[in-house]
């Protein structure tokens, strides 16, 4: 709450309109300490000589970054917007404070629904999300297990 208060404080002192740009400014900030957290972890076990070698193979610095760096990244880019996304998606106080008249994001749509009591509309919201968190965590379980990913998790885990 507190968060989602003093972006108001901050948008309403520096003269800005409750808009869609607030509403962006306001989850940036929330989340942009999880993404670096995220990121930055697999920036620390990046091997440096795979950077110089592909620099003595002649590769130039946005070859190095585009060849090496960026794939090597990817996945804790991936898992960054995932998380970065899911709780933008979840934090109802930064877009109901960050957001004006104009527009309504999802969780203050739903709530400004639920407080006139559960509608069919609400079930159907409700069902959709929880069958597209399904749907994604299958896809993530199919995708690890053609990888063998799964198979090298369970086989560490037994000491194989």
């Amino acid at each position: 709450m507190a968060l989602g208060v003093s972006l108001l404080l901050l948008f309403s002192t520096a003269g800005l309109t409750l808009s869609p740009v607030t509403i962006i400014v306001g989850h940036v900030t929330f989340c942009i300490a999880y993404v670096a957290f995220v990121v930055r972890a697999r920036l620390e076990t990046l091997r440096p000589d795979v950077e110089e070698a592909a620099r003595d193979l002649g590769a130039t610095l946005f070859g190095v970054v585009r060849l090496v760096i960026l794939p090597q990244i990817a996945p804790a880019a991936i898992v960054a917007f995932a998380l970065a996304f899911l709780l933008s998606f979840d934090d109802f106080v930064v877009s109901f404070f960050a957001s004006g008249v104009d527009i309504s994001p999802l969780p203050v749509y739903i709530y400004g629904m639920l407080r006139l009591g559960v509608t069919p509309e609400i079930n159907a919201i409700g069902t959709i999300m929880i069958a597209a968190a399904l749907l994604l965590g299958v896809i993530g379980f199919v995708v690890a297990l053609r990888r063998g990913i799964v198979k090298q998790m369970t086989g560490a885990a037994q000491g194989d």
